[in-house]
């Protein structure tokens, strides 16, 4: 495991509560969920190590992305890895079964504590707005592979539940690869894999937020923050064109004090510098959003 970093500057977290973000990184890692099965089954591994950690941890949201995962988590440091470490063992063995038994061996996390309120939601939106960023099928609402679409939106809960008691034990063995049978009475399928409604703590990491609203602004315009969490993580930010056009006009009035309309050719470059190493934008964004020549900035970033 990498080596923990600490986040967060402002408003401490009280209570005593200890909060992390877990996180593995895409960049060494091949595709994990290569299909709606295998999807399936990572969500229900995580519902299974959260009802086995269910007295140590609890999970405020998470996600599964195609070749990394997500988790914000409330708990001790020893708890959280341990948490991982399950989700690993069990994901692994699922696909030795499979004949890839080297398919997680860089799938080892990085671990961050966040000590104030304001990073926590920060991390909280990061986390939900991954998969529809990466996916431009989806939505904040409608990717299915995480807690994400059940934040301010009441109309999600699932109309077709099946409690977990009401599965026969050689088929929940089948579900889950395991002879683990003490699942919480709350733990309910919908289609084909337990809800995160049931394990994850959705109404407590909504309360962190004032209301809707600012959840709503956090998770569609804090272009600026995700980048900065995305850095720390070593992570690919992806920013939509609006998104980038909101970057220059902040970058502009901070470091010109000028709207991007009266930048010189000299300033858009700069802007340009940021908006290449700082949020990850394509030279064809670039372009169209600061108005310069692909060949200036094929000839600055060659690579793009």
């Amino acid at each position: 495991m990498e080596k923990m970093k600490v986040a967060g500057y402002d408003k401490k977290l009280h209570g005593g509560k200890e909060f992390w973000h877990v996180c593995t990184p895409g960049e060494m890692q091949s595709i994990i969920f290569r299909n709606r099965e295998e999807y399936v089954f990572g969500m229900n591994i995580v519902a299974l190590c959260a009802g086995i950690f269910r007295k140590c941890i609890s999970i405020y949201t998470f996600q599964l992305m195609s070749n990394h995962v997500h988790f914000i988590i409330e708990g001790n440091e020893e708890n959280t890895i341990g948490f991982f470490n399950e989700f690993k063992k069990r994901m692994s063995k699922y696909y030795a079964l499979k004949g890839d038994s080297k398919l997680l061996e860089n799938f080892s996390p990085s671990i961050f504590r966040i000590n104030d309120v304001n990073y926590l939601r920060n991390s909280i939106t990061y986390v939900n707005r991954n998969g529809y960023l990466v996916n431009r099928d989806y939505n904040p609402f409608s990717y299915p592979w995480g807690a994400n679409k059940y934040f301010f939106n009441y109309s999600s809960s699932e109309k077709i539940r099946v409690g977990i008691g009401k599965i026969p034990i050689r088929l929940k063995r089948k579900i889950f690869h395991t002879h683990y049978n003490e699942f919480p009475e709350n733990f309910y399928f919908t289609e084909d894999y337990i809800s995160p409604e049931c394990y994850v703590k959705i109404k407590s990491a909504m309360q962190l937020f004032r209301d809707a609203h600012q959840y709503f602004n956090l998770i569609s315009r804090r272009v600026e923050t995700f980048s900065e969490i995305a850095r720390e993580l070593g992570d690919k930010v992806i920013c939509t064109d609006d998104e980038i056009y909101s970057a220059i006009y902040s970058l502009g009035i901070k470091k010109f004090e000028m709207p991007p309309k009266s930048l010189s050719p000299e300033q858009k470059m700069e802007i340009a510098k940021e908006l290449h190493f700082n949020y990850n934008a394509s030279n064809k964004q670039i372009s169209r959003t600061l108005h310069l020549e692909m060949a200036i900035l094929n000839e600055l970033f060659p690579d793009s």
